[in-house]
């Protein structure tokens, strides 16, 4: 399945029409309803609705796996589908990247709306509803709200993720990592001064960021982790700090305090007989009330050659367009991009120097008139509409309903690629 390229279109938001506001206006509105965003959110919208007394005629995804599947009942179906059986509906968005569902309905003439986030803001969940994790639930309704908010409210310079490298080094050596952590033959932690300067920068020029995602490698093996984590708690634009870990290194007794701060939260991907500590590490953040969630290795694709393609423009552009990964924001080494590959190919001179490609953040001077030229420069580069990064040209695409492969398989050697620098 293929998602069609979308113009740039403006939709018309029905609550700013002010007679969309919550539910209950929903349900007298006699409209027709959807839900865009069949994953956790979806069902938390569908299942709100039903307290209201609001059928949900379908929903809708992007992923081509979800497909043909129910959510609480109710089907999923593509936007081209549901328009040719459905007509004009009232679609409530679940999907935190709504700056990308809002043109996708446009196209199909879909332009009745609600931001669900905001409809979901003040509410109480049940425990134990969902299919999924309650800490996973809160950890993904905090995020739609504050990226639906930031989307209705646009004049504040608002970052729904960034992930920050804090180390190349991983107990694992999985062949296929999206983060090209297989390609480093020499893999070195960042050091604590250049993660600290980096945060200075960003935080300088950004107005909020929903969430922080210190990754790897395997974030642990760098031990100054604990204070880049004290680091970003005290800073109050940012909203939420997320460490990415495979639970092989189980911390500290004297750092218990620090992990259970609320605006934690731990994902853990258990890889099983790979590694050896997990259980442990998820025992460990049980017993000191750390939020956190266990997830298997799934979906992983190729996605991690290294090559020139020699594509067109066009082709470059259609790629850009359906990768997943454009609003995966990662700083490393100083350097803030627009997603992981780009960053890591950068890293490991794996292209040539393409300086539009991100933007620096490590040189701020602490200035307020360097500030103003970096915040314009970060503006521009995360609110413009590109068509492609350079290093694409670079990146084989990762696309939702790319065949998945099997997860974490092992290399005992570092994968070979060409050095342009």
């Amino acid at each position: 399945m293929t998602v069609d390229l979308m113009p740039t279109i403006t939709c018309t938001p029905v609550y700013d029409a002010g007679d969309i506001t919550n539910f209950q206006a929903i349900r007298a509105s006699g409209l027709p309803c959807a839900i865009f965003g069949a994953g956790i959110m979806g069902e938390v919208l569908h299942y709100l609705c039903e307290q209201h007394g609001i059928t949900v005629a379908f929903l809708c995804d992007n992923n081509a796996t979800k497909i043909g599947s129910r959510v609480r009942g109710t089907p999923v179906l593509s936007v081209q589908e549901a328009t040719t059986q459905h007509g004009k509906v009232l679609f409530l968005i679940s999907v935190a990247d709504i700056q990308d569902v809002v043109p996708q309905l446009a196209h199909y003439g879909q332009t009745l709306w609600v931001a669900g986030g905001l409809l979901l803001q003040h509410t109480m969940l049940p425990a134990n509803t969902f299919s999924t994790a309650d800490d996973f639930v809160q950890f993904a309704l905090d995020a739609c709200i504050s990226c639906h908010h930031a989307y209705i409210h646009p004049d504040s310079l608002f970052l729904r993720s960034v992930d920050i490298v804090i180390t190349e080094r991983c107990s694992l050596k999985c062949h296929d990592c999206s983060n090209l952590m297989q390609y480093y033959a020499r893999p070195a932690n960042r050091t604590l001064d250049e993660i600290m300067r980096s945060i200075d920068g960003l935080c300088a020029v950004v107005d909020d960021i929903n969430e922080i995602r210190l990754i790897g490698g395997e974030p642990f093996m760098n031990k100054d982790i604990y204070p880049v984590m004290q680091r970003l708690l005290n800073e109050s634009r940012i909203h939420r700090i997320v460490v990415f870990t495979n639970g092989s290194i189980v911390p500290p007794p004297h750092w218990d305090a620090l992990l259970r701060n609320n605006k934690l939260f731990f994902i853990i991907t258990d890889y099983g007989t790979l590694v050896k500590n997990t259980e442990g590490f998820v025992h460990k953040l049980r017993d000191i009330g750390a939020a956190h969630y266990v997830q298997p290795p799934n979906n992983w694709t190729a996605c991690s050659s290294i090559e020139p393609r020699h594509r067109s423009d066009d082709a470059q552009t259609q790629l850009f367009q359906r990768c997943c990964a454009k609003y995966l924001f990662t700083m490393l080494g100083g350097k803030f991009f627009r997603c992981p590959f780009a960053a890591h190919v950068d890293n490991l001179g794996a292209t040539p120097i393409f300086p539009d490609d991100y933007v620096h953040l490590d040189d701020w001077d602490g200035s307020a008139e360097h500030r103003q030229l970096l915040r314009k420069h970060m503006h521009n580069y995360v609110t413009r509409r590109l068509n492609f990064l350079q290093s694409c040209d670079f990146c084989t695409g990762r696309f939702l309903d790319d065949p998945k492969i099997e997860p974490a398989h092992q290399t005992k050697h570092p994968l070979t690629f060409q050095k342009y620098r």
